[in-house]
């Protein structure tokens, strides 16, 4: 990692926001969003492009280009969109993405669906096919990671109401009982073995590249990094969005410097161990708190190139259009 400053390179994802967040067009909004996934065989970058629609429920993700994409020099190709990404997924909107460490399988958690139960699926992305790893009508999943290597995932068992279409709008599984402890949970893959980890209100979990530790995001916007297997924290950063370098030394993450006298959104590095934290990109964005002048090209979502050179985020541009009524 010596000279990693001078050999970094930035590919910036743009994600097209129009009119300070939506374009409204006929009663509709449009909200496309792109999440950076990781690398194929062939040395392309994957990502997934969704498209975002709907009037009176505006978690309906319409098909239209939607879907993984990948990149590696001009334009990006559709690896698999159409009704390979959202006819046999029943249109719903995946809000929760984990690329398998050989990146043939991309595992997703609907956050709308059209049914009570919490589902975690696996999409061949060779043979354009889901199929279900776990489901459960118990409780809601939410903040669920899948490790590498697909055997086990973490996540919350929860009571909370999920978007789910029709009336009433917002569903919860009958009967729903959470665990009381309010902790995150390990599965196996099968969803058995539950057992707790970490403590309350630790959310977007993030595995280590050999599956032995998570980085979470606790309160007052820390990173933690938790070991499965001794239970042990610590925090390492202050900040969100945190990725994992390939080698599993260094974090990438973003920080905000809202308070102070200038104000900004940076792109940062840091080791696991602490030490050595540094930024690498930043995005000023003056004292105006709202979402068109906030968002206009903050960088997100970073993600580390197998060879550690090159950091991956995406880019929010924000486009005003005025209609003619």
């Amino acid at each position: 990692m010596r000279g990693l400053r001078r050999r970094l390179r930035f590919l910036a994802i743009a994600t097209v926001i129009v009119g300070a967040g939506q374009c409204v067009t006929g009663g509709t909004t449009y909200r496309p969003s792109v999440h950076p996934l990781g690398w194929n065989a062939r040395g392309e970058l994957l990502f997934i492009h969704q498209e975002e629609t709907g009037g009176y429920d505006w978690r309906e993700y319409a098909c239209g280009g939607s879907g993984v994409y990948a990149l590696r020099r001009g334009n990006p190709r559709p690896a698999l969109t159409g009704r390979a990404w959202c006819g046999t997924a029943g249109g719903v909107a995946h809000t929760t993405f984990t690329l398998s460490s050989d990146a043939r399988r991309l595992f997703a958690v609907p956050q709308y669906d059209r049914g009570d139960c919490g589902n975690l699926r696996a999409l061949d992305l060779e043979r354009g096919r889901w199929s279900q790893l776990y489901r459960t009508c118990v409780t809601n999943l939410a903040e669920v990671a899948v490790s590498p290597d697909g055997r086990a995932f973490v996540g919350y068992r929860t009571c909370s109401k999920r978007w789910g279409g029709g009336e009433p709008p917002q569903v919860r599984p009958p009967g729903c009982v959470a665990p009381p402890d309010g902790r995150m949970r390990l599965f196996a893959a099968s969803g058995s073995g539950e057992r707790p980890i970490g403590r309350p209100g630790h959310r977007d979990p993030v595995w280590s590249p050999d599956g032995r530790a998570l980085l979470l995001r606790g309160q007052a916007d820390t990173i933690v990094h938790l070991e499965l297997a001794t239970g042990a924290e610590r925090v390492v950063a202050h900040g969100s969005d945190p990725a994992w370098s390939a080698d599993g030394r260094w974090i990438a993450f973003i920080g905000d410097d809202h308070a102070s006298r200038r104000p900004r959104v940076s792109l940062r590095i840091i080791r696991v161990n602490g030490g050595g934290e540094r930024t690498v990109f930043a995005h000023a964005y003056g004292r105006t708190w709202n979402l068109e002048t906030r968002a206009n090209g903050i960088p997100e979502s970073p993600l580390w190139s197998p060879d550690g050179r090159r950091i991956v985020f995406a880019r929010t541009t924000t486009v005003a259009i005025h209609s003619g009524w």
